[in-house]
């Protein structure tokens, strides 16, 4: 017996391909690696074995089109060593080729405090104390299970003395 496609049966599955191709772009596949940029980082009121920043991200966006995203964690690292980490819940859509700027507070204890200071510690006297840090983390798609990654690392070296 052969079946015979009906016009309302094509039309369920040009629907059904249709949505499911505005689910996939909803679900963030296709979608490009997010850019990170440390904007500011400021001590907030700590106290003797946890420590808080305020930590601003500026996230950009290289997609052509717009990411909807409803949290964010991240950790931050300075001289290979964990300064601190930070998760968002703060829903932000990033422009289509654009960027915003993101305000995290974080914690990092006092032995990540520790480690820090022993690192710099371990560097000649007469070097400059370059910092060297590294961001990575994952942004939240709304409406979505999938994660956007993004990293980014560098170097801050102050002017010579």
């Amino acid at each position: 017996m052969k079946r015979r496609l009906t016009l309302a049966g094509a039309a369920a599955v040009a629907a059904a391909l249709g949505l499911g191709l505005a689910g996939c772009a909803s679900l963030g596949i296709g979608l490009r690696p997010l850019e990170a940029n440390l904007v500011d980082l400021e001590p907030l009121e700590s106290t003797a074995f946890e420590q808080r920043f305020r930590v601003l991200l500026r996230l950009r966006n290289p997609n052509d089109r717009p990411v909807e995203i409803d949290g964010l964690r991240f950790q931050l690292s300075f001289n290979g060593e964990r300064l601190a980490t930070g998760l968002s819940d703060q829903a932000v859509t990033l422009p289509r080729l654009g960027d915003a700027v993101v305000e995290v507070t974080t914690t990092t204890t006092l032995l990540d405090l520790l480690n820090q200071a022993l690192a710099l510690n371990e560097r000649s006297l007469d070097q400059a104390p370059a910092l060297d840090y590294a961001l990575d983390g994952r942004v939240y798609l709304a409406r979505s299970l999938r994660t956007l990654h993004f990293e980014r690392s560098g170097r801050f070296e102050p002017p010579p003395r």
